[in-house]
């Protein structure tokens, strides 16, 4: 097993001891432990600090097919062909707890939200749910007539979804062990959910490109979507929930009404596949980006091509709206401004030296803050440079606006710099620097008020900071 650092690509360590092939290697959500399941029926525990080994869990008698860490990261869960299921202590290397019930080979294994719970799917078809404390089976989900593949708990972990090699989703009361609802029809791999605004609809795309529509509240199919020549890639509802847009391999994008599922335009024009769509958030426009290298304005009401934006380079990439709609910004290694009305390219930022990790507009969408090495703002008005905030050490990977436009936070780390760092927008001066994570902040963002903003991490924590 060898770590790559992910800025240099240079080898940082080599993990050795297991005598079979390598199949997973899951860190704990806290970052300090990583678990190395190999064909040798052994779980390795590796401390990260150091990179020496912790423990070697070995009482499985057979192939280890999964393992999971509890969220406070002090348990660890596995799976074995051998039928059983075993609760680890990560910090003793000590068993815990034995799951028997299964009489086929347990294939995953998973954590509720809180920790208390854990399910098991195994291949004799059924899902069990255990109280992680006293190992006492809190319930027992069959009915399937296929392997069951997955499952997940809901994020308030009231509810298990389980599916199966056939395609069917099922969605159970993890209390009770009621079965709720039932999603059939499916044949092929589930890559794409995604519910109306309203939470009426549940729409779902497979790997075949089909999509299909099912009421959220019955479960009940209500639909397919047809006419893509080449398969479905991806859907996407408006902002009102009244509008979906699909779009295919084709290159072409199909919106329909979202309450009756009729089609109400084909866009078509892109000559290769299309990679992305994105409404507005006042949802009036549609842009779509191809990997024929362009980017198209679409009015979303009427379907008419508004434009094709100028200026784009030959690599699409992801674009994002400023709040008022008005404007389209696309990030690399330069920043393009687009005026959606127009198509025209209204501004280039070229001051950074290397690609651009991260980009906000702010809530008045009159600045553009943009993040690589350096965090510099910009005023697209006058296209002028207004400040470079200084003070980060390493890479910055992102950045966000307070809601009043005020306060402007970032966060760094990939070796040496891990912190939050809060700037005034109007002066440009850091106004504060918040440390508490252990390696690269990946995202932050302040709630509707402004006076808390959260961070998350590649240490596996997200923390929460009052800033006002």
């Amino acid at each position: 097993m060898k770590l790559w650092d992910t800025e240099t690509w240079k080898q940082r360590h080599t993990l050795t001891g297991h005598t079979s092939l390598v199949r997973s290697v899951p860190f704990s959500p806290d970052g300090k432990t990583l678990a190395i399941r190999s064909g040798d029926g052994t779980v390795k525990l590796w401390d990260t600090e150091t990179w020496e080994v912790k423990h070697t869990l070995t009482e499985h008698t057979s192939l280890i097919h999964s393992v999971s860490f509890s969220p406070d990261s002090e348990t660890l869960a596995s799976g074995s062909r051998d039928g059983t299921v075993r609760l680890w202590d990560v910090k003793t290397g000590g068993q815990k707890q034995v799951f028997t019930g299964h009489t086929k080979s347990v294939t995953s294994v998973t954590f509720s939200p809180d920790g208390k719970t854990l399910a098991s799917v195994s291949r004799d078809d059924i899902v069990r749910v255990w109280d992680v404390k006293t190992g006492d089976p809190k319930g027992t989900f069959s009915g399937y007539t296929a392997v069951v593949v997955s499952v997940a708990f809901s994020s308030d972990g009231k509810v298990l979804v389980s599916r199966d090699g056939y395609g069917t989703v099922r969605l159970w009361d993890s209390k009770t062990g009621e079965q709720m609802q039932v999603f059939t029809g499916q044949t092929d791999l589930v890559y794409k959910v995604a519910f109306s605004p309203d939470g009426e609809v549940l729409v779902s795309r497979t790997g075949d490109g089909t999509v299909r529509l099912w009421d959220g509240k019955t479960g009940e199919q209500k639909r397919g979507l047809t006419g893509h020549m080449n398969g479905i890639k991806s859907i996407s509802f408006s902002p009102d929930g009244e509008t979906l847009a699909s779009w295919d391999n084709h290159g072409t994008v199909r919106l329909r009404d979202a309450e009756t599922w009729e089609l109400k335009h084909t866009l078509t024009g892109h000559t290769k596949s299309v990679t992305n769509v994105l409404f507005s958030p006042d949802g009036t426009t549609l842009v779509s980006g191809s990997g024929d290298g362009t980017v198209r304005l679409w009015d979303s009401k009427t379907g008419k091509h508004n434009g094709t934006l100028t200026g784009q380079p030959k690599s699409f990439t992801y674009v994002t709206f400023s709040p008022d709609s008005s404007m389209i910004a696309r990030e690399l290694y330069d920043i393009h401004v687009w005026d959606v009305e127009t198509g025209e390219q209204i501004q280039v930022f070229t001051e950074h030296e290397s690609d651009v990790n991260s980009l906000a507009f702010s809530p008045d969408s009159s600045m553009i803050a943009s993040a690589s090495y350096e965090l510099l703002l910009w005023d697209i008005k006058t296209g002028e440079q207004k400040a470079t905030l200084a003070g980060h050490g390493d890479l910055i990977n992102t950045v966000a606006f307070s809601p009043d436009g005020t306060t402007l936070a970032s966060g760094s780390g990939e070796n040496t710099d891990t912190t939050v760092r809060l700037w005034d927008v109007e002066t440009g001066e850091q106004k504060r620097r918040l440390n508490g994570h252990a390696n690269g902040i990946m995202s932050v963002t302040f709630s509707r008020d402004g006076k808390v903003l959260a961070s998350g991490s590649l240490d596996g924590t997200v923390l929460v900071w009052k800033v006002h």
